[in-house]
């Protein structure tokens, strides 16, 4: 009977121990439910945070692409319009080349041809006179 009672002693004690346990262990994990739950509302604040910026730098990054590719394609525009400007001015320039040697050799087979010239060639002139009308280069002679 002793050791009945004793056994039951030990039983209601080992009970008693347990559910004395169990609260403390219940209040510790609260405490630590509670941190860690602090932690994840914390560190959840901050991943959306660097979300947020990681969002804004990528748009910001887009932004200044597509600002650099807009400067890019207008330089390429302007580049091509003056190379497409110099071709033509070359152009120009060749066709009043050859326009200005036509009117040359027309004038000197004019002044070849017409009698009236005949004597003025005959007659010194000014250098910048004879290359105008002859097209050889000024010589000291005529003067």
């Amino acid at each position: 009977m002793i050791a009945r009672v004793a056994l039951i002693l030990v039983l209601v004690a080992f009970l008693v121990g347990v559910w004395i346990g169990r609260g403390w262990g219940q209040s510790d994990q609260g405490d630590e439910v509670t941190r860690l739950t602090g932690e994840l509302t914390a560190l959840s604040r901050d991943l959306a945070t660097a979300r947020s910026t990681a969002t804004g730098n990528a748009d910001a990054a887009k932004a200044l692409r597509d600002s650099l590719k807009t400067e890019r394609d207008q330089r390429l525009a302007q580049q091509r319009a003056a190379a497409a400007e110099l071709d033509a001015r070359a152009g120009r320039i060749a066709q009043l080349e050859r326009k200005a040697a036509q009117r040359r050799a027309a004038l000197k087979a004019k002044v070849e041809t017409d009698e009236d010239c005949t004597a003025l060639r005959r007659m010194p002139v000014c250098a910048a006179l004879a290359d105008g009308l002859w097209g050889q280069p000024a010589t000291a002679g005529p003067h």
